[in-house]
């Protein structure tokens, strides 16, 4: 191969000082760096003729720039052809970037090798982060191919969408997928998860699925009678249908539950709604649908309407009792940019005095209150002087049983 370098090719590298520089094969180092090499006197290059047919590239280029640094230091070996990062260190290339208190880059394979550090107490510190800007993989330690796109870490936490899936080993291929041993999938965000499907060995498909093999639910370290011969778990970042996975506990009188079993469906970007269930081993049972509803620049708000059936005791004894009780919540609110300086709003609650005495779903603000209230609004100014306000008002007592109900009221204001 002739490699020729006119006057012209030099300054643009900014060798015109004359510095006697050496070529290694297709590379141009300093000559300090370098044993048994021929110095080039760059002054004398006036000569010389780049023949472009005859510069190869090589095969393991990439073509884009990559980005390197750190806050201590960063040591240079020119005969492995790697630079070693220490402190803070980050690593960049396109829209990947990598962070660890230790970072090995080696400018021939393209691969970064990152690891934590022990600080004085024996506790990793600076543990590594890769992000390529749809996952997030945090590990003790990992080394990713800039040129393959293929990257092998252990002791993995990836965050995709709302799901956060540990495991011991992962591989990530070229085409993103990303490949676990001896996982855990769930929702919760704690470094060690409440609850979470134990999973032997899967693959990450990013922002569509997680599929698995054989699989079994546990809460903390204590297995559940939940087993399944392989997992699907959908993964899309847009909204889409799906199941919700219920609570369990002991419910006292009304026996064993599972609480919060529903399915969501999402109607459209402007509607949602979902389906959930109370199921009670004592034959109580509960019901409930939840629809959220947004029209940007317009109205947003909320209805909630639940029924519960309420069985105590045993039905072959005069101390049985069974109650059916129901509750609905409305929430409607006016966007303020849908008409200036005017407002209007709804707030409904309404239902049965019994409901939140058996509902264990019921927070502790219900259990505690025996009025409900609604209301219904609309209020008008102008000129930042008038105010006009129509009201309607409702009040239950859970205790007297009286129900209230105000309609119209009606207030003008000036403001002086």
């Amino acid at each position: 191969m002739t490699l020729v370098i006119s006057k012209e090719s030099t300054a643009n590298q900014g060798l015109t000082d004359g510095t006697p520089y050496v070529i290694v094969c297709d590379t141009i180092v300093p000559d300090s760096l370098q044993a048994e090499t021929i110095p080039i006197n760059v002054e004398a290059a006036d000569s010389i003729i780049i023949e472009e047919d005859s510069i190869r590239v090589s095969p393991s280029a990439i073509n884009a720039s990559i980005f390197y640094d750190a806050t201590d230091s960063m040591v240079f070996d020119a005969i492995e052809q790697k630079v070693r990062l220490y402190n803070n260190a980050i690593v960049k290339f396109e829209e990947m970037t990598l962070t660890a208190a230790y970072i090995e880059y080696s400018f021939a394979d393209n691969l970064a090798c990152a690891e934590a550090v022990p600080d004085s107490a024996g506790v990793l510190t600076g543990v590594p982060k890769f992000d390529d800007g749809e996952q997030d993989f945090s590990q003790e330690n990992l080394c990713y191919n800039f040129r393959t796109g293929r990257g092998y870490s252990q002791t993995v936490v990836t965050q995709d969408g709302d799901a956060y899936v540990h495991s011991a080993i992962a591989k990530r291929q070229a085409n993103e997928w990303v490949h676990i041993k001896d996982g855990k999938f769930t929702t919760c965000s704690h470094e060690n998860p409440h609850f979470h499907f134990h999973i032997t060995r899967g693959i990450i498909v990013p922002g569509e699925k997680i599929v698995t093999g054989p699989v079994y639910m546990k809460v903390r370290k204590v297995p559940m009678p939940l087993a399944l011969p392989f997992g699907f778990f959908p993964n899309k970042k847009e909204s889409s249908h799906g199941l919700i996975l219920p609570g369990y506990g002991n419910g006292n009188r009304l026996g064993y539950f599972l609480k919060g079993l529903g399915y969501y469906i999402p109607i459209s970007d402007y509607f949602d709604t979902k389906m959930l269930f109370d199921i009670y081993s004592r034959g109580s049972w509960s019901a409930r649908n939840v629809t959220n509803y947004k029209w940007k620049y317009r109205f947003f708000g909320n209805l909630d309407i639940s029924r519960m059936v309420t069985k105590t005791g045993f039905e072959e004894l005069p101390t049985f009792s069974k109650t059916t009780d129901f509750f609905v919540k409305w929430n409607h609110t006016q966007d303020n940019k849908a008409r200036p300086n005017t407002t209007f709003g709804i707030s409904l609650n309404a239902g049965t005095s019994t409901n939140f005495q058996n509902n264990l779903s019921s927070s502790q603000q219900d259990l505690v209150s025996n009025t409900f209230t609604s209301s219904i609004n609309w209020s008008k100014s102008w000129g930042g002087k008038h105010n006009l306000t129509l009201q309607g008002r409702h009040s239950q007592n859970t205790l007297t049983e009286n129900v209230d109900i105000l309609l119209p009221s009606l207030s003008y204001s000036r403001n002086r």
